[in-house]
């Protein structure tokens, strides 16, 4: 508002009544564009908080994405381990079994293993193996020859194999001729 609009509006005003209200008119507006800055300044602020919540909320949808990626493969690994630790716990297993049948003196431990029934026998808490004993005597009952015998074919006479062992462990000539002088009694 200017003096000269006063004037033509209010012609009876005098001076210090326009003045007053040009001052009553510049406080208001001072107000009013006090009051805009301070508006303005909020919805900057406002515009900021938008802002930055929309960078916050992209990405979280962003992880979110990769957030179930991620339960998906942390399910598939751990299914992995799981399958892993089932066949390490089998492997374990039939490598006791064939030990077991190692120390029965099976004369081939893959056809034994493969006739024993494997649901029979059991994996105690200490790692010890039940089952594989009696199955393993049945089998010598049934099928002798796939276990070596525990007594020693007979020895003696000049009818059968002679192991001919130097005192040192070496089988030589010398140690046959050694053994035919001991026994013609020249020695």
């Amino acid at each position: 508002m200017k003096r000269d609009d006063i004037r033509t509006q209010f012609p009876d005003a005098t001076d210090e009544q326009i003045n007053a209200l040009l001052n009553i008119h510049s406080a208001d507006i001072g107000r009013a564009r006090g009051d805009t800055e301070a508006l303005n300044r909020k919805v900057a602020d406002l515009e900021a908080q938008l802002s930055t919540t929309q960078a916050e909320l992209t990405e979280a949808k962003k992880n979110a994405g990769d957030l179930s990626a991620l339960n998906e493969q942390i399910t598939k690994l751990t299914a992995d381990v799981s399958d892993r630790d089932a066949k390490l716990a089998s492997m374990s297993r039939d490598y006791s079994i064939r030990d077991a049948l190692r120390t029965a003196r099976a004369r081939d431990v893959d056809i034994v293993f493969g006739l024993l029934d494997r649901s029979k026998i059991a994996t105690d808490k200490k790692g010890n193996l039940t089952g594989v004993e009696e199955q393993v005597k049945a089998l010598r009952e049934s099928k002798g020859f796939l276990f070596e015998q525990d007594e020693k074919p007979p020895r003696g006479g000049f009818g059968g194999k002679q192991d001919i062992i130097e005192p040192g462990g070496a089988t030589t000539n010398a140690a046959m001729n050694n053994v035919i002088r001991a026994m013609a009694g020249r020695q």
